[in-house]
């Protein structure tokens, strides 16, 4: 725990040795006597008749350059202990005495702790008028008045205090993945950091920080699932969430509308992981979420996408067109992105301009202009896009097609030259065909400029240390059309996966090519399942059969692949 963070044990001490007010021979003698049994030097100093109050007082102010304040001759107001928690007072060793018009006056004894009157603005909400007072009178006036205060605040027990905190967010028997957070007294700032740290460390995708009755709850996305984190006391809520607003370049005071904010975090291992905050007013306060995301490129590259070595080689030569729309489709939350970025990491990016036009701008790559929508200041993908093409460009990335006119604008770009990437979100590759032509996309015009579309999903990877053989049912055999199948892995759970039975994620995907085959059936605005059924035809493995290939080969479980909807549950 760093130093800085908590308070100091002896303040009076350091500033006698650093003011040489008395001998060393005389400081020593003071330390070791029975006048001091433990307690600050302050004390032992006034119990030995050295220093009156007075004195003690006049050389506090001298020192920080704060007024002092007397405590034993002050009555605080019981309103302004409820601003600050007990734990934080007994960590930063201040005592709260009033409110006044937004300004909450406070006695220190270290009232050069940054950190502290940060975390006890933030815990607040006030601004602070802070006096310097002797720590013993500090800490026996915390001791006297929170006493009773606390008592009545918290649970008798620990078992009553876990079952206010926790409610019935583990109703499903899980387990925190954190407890130690919630063992550990840790101010606002260092919370946040942890809590940061821990997702890198854990490579979580989203954090989720929300508020509820009578708790705070973190939640953490592993490999697609939410995860309960920690939990905490709901006195914590305006001080993570206002520390996350702060560092993210929000606006603390509005709490009425959402708000959108970066900030970034260095990780040993990761290097420099970039956070896109978020935050939503609810009823019990504003729910914050950080998608984290790596800016190490090197991770971007067509060989960690685990393609099937047919369909990667496919992939290679689509990618290596000269011109041409490609497109990658599925859900939200898909890789899609990745998929692109790892695509466009193929090209040669010293010998041909790339510029690509996202919203947001997820991952930074060198060699290449990106480009961020601005939708208020009127800069849309339409608008993007049509003052791209005015920059000589090789190869445009669209981050979406959301409608006709951008559809339409990079159809024409394909046709004139540039190769043209984007996503839809569709649930195969040949709905991306239709979608198009529903959005008012000529289907003589997609014919000409699509070359090819690639449909994805992630499914959750069973984990290697825990998972399990069972055997199959005729049921199973069914569903998996292996008659001969007698056994498979399913998931268990162990430490190493923290109990989800899966570790990781990797991609299925299905590759439509559009040839000749599929242009008559664009002509004559033919349905998804044609396109697909030509498409299979002529060689396309689809979703649903890429997936049970992955069972078959005990990488993931069938039940997962019912759970992303690639198989109807029985």
């Amino acid at each position: 725990m760093s130093p800085e963070v908590v308070a100091e044990d002896n303040v009076f001490l350091r500033i006698v040795n650093e003011r040489r007010l008395l001998e060393p021979t005389e400081v020593e003698r003071l330390l070791k006597s029975e006048s001091n049994n433990g307690n600050s030097f302050d004390a032992t100093l006034l119990e030995e008749g050295i220093y009156t109050r007075d004195e003690i007082l006049k050389t506090l102010e001298n020192y920080f350059f704060y007024p002092s304040l007397d405590l034993n001759k002050i009555k605080p107001d019981p309103s302004a202990l409820l601003l600050v928690p007990d734990r934080m007072a007994r960590r930063y060793q201040a005592f709260p005495i009033k409110k006044e018009n937004g300004v909450l006056e406070i006695a220190m004894a270290s009232p050069d702790n940054n950190r502290a009157i940060e975390d006890l603005k933030l815990a607040s909400e006030c601004r602070l008028n802070i006096h310097v007072a002797p720590q013993s009178d500090v800490v026996d006036s915390i001791e006297s008045w929170y006493g009773t205060l606390a008592k009545e605040l918290k649970p008798k027990t620990k078992d009553q205090q876990k079952k206010s905190l926790f409610g019935d967010v583990f109703i499903s028997g899980a387990k925190p993945l954190l407890p130690e957070l919630m063992e550990e007294e840790h101010g606002a700032t260092e919370l946040s950091a942890k809590i940061f740290q821990k997702a890198a460390d854990l490579n979580v995708t989203d954090i989720h920080i929300e508020p509820g009755r009578g708790r705070l709850t973190v939640r953490y996305r592993i490999d697609g699932i939410l995860q309960v984190a920690c939990v905490f006391p709901e006195s914590m809520t305006p001080t993570l969430i206002s520390r996350i607003k702060i560092v993210s370049g929000m606006d603390i005071a509005e709490r009425r509308v959402p708000q959108d904010g970066r900030t970034s975090i260095e990780h040993p291992i990761k290097g420099l992981v970039d956070c896109r905050v978020s935050s939503l007013p609810s009823t019990w306060g504003e729910k914050i979420v950080v998608r984290l995301l790596t800016k190490d490129d090197s991770l971007l590259n067509l060989n960690n996408l685990h393609m099937p070595a047919e369909l990667h080689e496919k992939w290679r030569q689509v990618v290596g067109l000269p011109l041409g729309m490609i497109l990658v489709t599925g859900p939200t939350g898909s890789g899609k992105t990745t998929t692109l970025y790892a695509s466009i990491a193929e090209l040669d990016r010293g010998s041909t301009n790339i510029i690509t036009l996202e919203d947001p701008v997820e991952y930074e790559m060198d060699g290449i202009t990106q480009v961020q929508i601005h939708s208020k200041a009127g800069l849309t993908f339409q608008s993007g896009l049509r003052s791209i093409l005015r920059q000589d460009p090789d190869t445009v990335l669209v981050g979406e097609i959301r409608d006709h006119e951008t559809a339409e604008i990079a159809c024409r770009a394909a046709l004139t030259g540039h190769k043209m990437f984007s996503t839809l979100h569709t649930n195969d590759a040949a709905s991306a065909v239709t979608r198009l032509v529903d959005m008012g996309v000529e289907p003589y015009l997609l014919t000409a400029a699509l070359k090819a579309v690639l449909a994805q999903r992630l499914i959750r990877v069973l984990c290697p240390h825990c998972k399990q053989t069972k055997p199959t049912t005729k049921t199973d055999q069914a569903r998996l059309e292996a008659p001969d199948l007698k056994e498979f892995q399913v998931a268990n759970g162990c430490r190493k996966c923290s109990g989800t039975g899966f570790h990781g994620r990797q991609a299925v995907y299905e590759l439509l090519l559009v040839e000749e085959s599929v242009h008559d059936l664009i002509i004559n605005r033919g349905s998804s399942r044609e396109i697909t059924r030509i498409g299979m035809k002529e060689g396309m493995t689809c979703l649903r059969e890429s997936a049970k290939k992955l069972v078959l080969e005990g990488v993931t479980s069938l039940s997962e692949v019912e759970r992303v909807g690639l198989l109807k549950r029985e």
